[in-house]
């Protein structure tokens, strides 16, 4: 919708809105864009739209580099952020929003994935809500093997934590889990060498649970023998 050669302003006159916002010339754009922002628009609600990692963020690619500084300083009232995909309010009046992507794509991006819902009254913001829309949820599930005395007792301690998982985390989605199996045991040995076996109980597991209710993408032993100091 914005060209790449210079800053845009659309104006949506019948709500008092302008939107100012450049997309990429091509897709590792180094320079900060939003320097040449223009200036808002008197009168209007001014929303600057802005694909940026701003200083840098974990896991992402230092694209289009800016400072909150210098969006506050542009003197718009809401900031849109895309390219991070962990939501984050970064600052508030004006608001600096990552509203995060609409769907987890792999095991690092768990947790509810939407947007976000501004509410504006009198020409600022009143109100912010994450909404979710992920139709998939992933889910980092740790279980703690402590005092298991047997491959049952892991067993049934993966059950239970892939129970829990979904009462805490699904809210009525698939929630597909990596299962991170930690602590002292006296099994670990077992466990081990039994990894694939691990995994298809795993899964059966989740599937007792009911249909497209959990599925069990990897299951990570990092336990701790009975006879490791650590």
């Amino acid at each position: 919708v914005f060209g790449s050669s210079r800053p845009e302003t659309f104006a949506i006159d019948s709500l008092d809105v302008a939107l100012h916002g450049q997309s990429f010339r091509h897709r590792d754009v180094t320079d900060n864009l939003s320097l040449a922002y223009p200036a808002p628009v008197s009168g209007s609600f001014n929303i600057g739209v802005l694909h940026t990692a701003l200083a840098g963020r974990a896991g992402h690619e230092l694209y289009a580099p800016c400072s909150p500084d210098d969006l506050v300083n542009k003197g718009y009232d809401y900031w849109a952020l895309g390219h991070v995909h962990q939501a984050e309010v970064v600052n508030e009046h004006p608001h600096i929003v990552f509203p995060g992507n609409l769907q987890g794509r792999h095991r690092r991006e768990t947790g509810a994935k939407g947007a976000s819902l501004i509410t504006v009254e009198d020409g600022q913001v009143s109100a912010l809500a994450a909404i979710p829309f992920d139709v998939v949820r992933w889910s980092y599930v740790p279980d703690d093997l402590k005092d298991a005395a047997n491959f049952g007792a892991a067993l049934d301690r993966i059950r239970d934590a892939l129970e829990a998982a979904v009462a805490n985390e699904a809210d009525g989605r698939l929630l597909v889990c990596r299962v991170c199996l930690e602590g002292q045991t006296e099994i670990q040995d077992q466990l081990i060498a039994s990894a694939d076996q691990l995994l298809v109980e795993a899964r059966a597991s989740a599937l007792g649970l009911g249909n497209e209710v959990a599925w069990v993408e990897k299951v990570v032993t990092s336990t701790n023998s009975l006879a490791d100091p650590r």
